[in-house]
């Protein structure tokens, strides 16, 4: 058995919660994730964290914003006035609203502060800005070309 190469399909268990925790790698809350080395069908980059491992090998992979989710964009920030706002809506700190642009797509956004006269929104994904840890351990290897 060699190392993982480009096009191997490997099976990897890890934790849920995106966080260090290796208690939970043997629970029923570790989910498992296949992925093909060398495709990035994934928006996250395990190509180069899992290069070296072998079956039953488990390793922390640290994956950066770049790499992940992209960072925080500050154009994603958005300040509405409250009439803007439908009175059928109670926003809340928290709540995800959807909210329509210019060129009719929509957005979900996050309202992250509510203010006397406007609401802050953020339509960045959750996680952008955020570095992704993982111990993962490797599950299952189908070796490729």
């Amino acid at each position: 058995m060699g190392y993982i190469k480009q096009f191997d399909t490997i099976e990897m268990r890890y934790p849920d919660n995106l966080t260090s925790n290796p208690e939970m790698m043997n629970s029923a809350d570790a989910d498992k994730l296949e992925v093909i080395i060398g495709q990035k069908k994934t928006h996250l980059n395990f190509d180069k964290g899992t290069a070296p491992l072998a079956i039953g090998d488990r390793k922390t992979i640290t994956v950066p914003p770049e790499e992940a989710f992209g960072p925080k964009r500050r154009e994603l920030i958005l300040e509405l006035e409250k009439k803007q706002f439908p009175d059928t809506v109670s926003p809340a700190k928290g709540q995800t609203v959807r909210i329509q642009q210019r060129d009719g797509k929509t957005l979900n956004a996050s309202i992250v502060d509510i203010k006397d006269e406007s609401i802050v929104l953020d339509a960045n994904h959750p996680m952008a800005g955020k570095t992704l840890v993982f111990d993962i351990e490797l599950v299952a290897v189908s070796y490729g070309k």
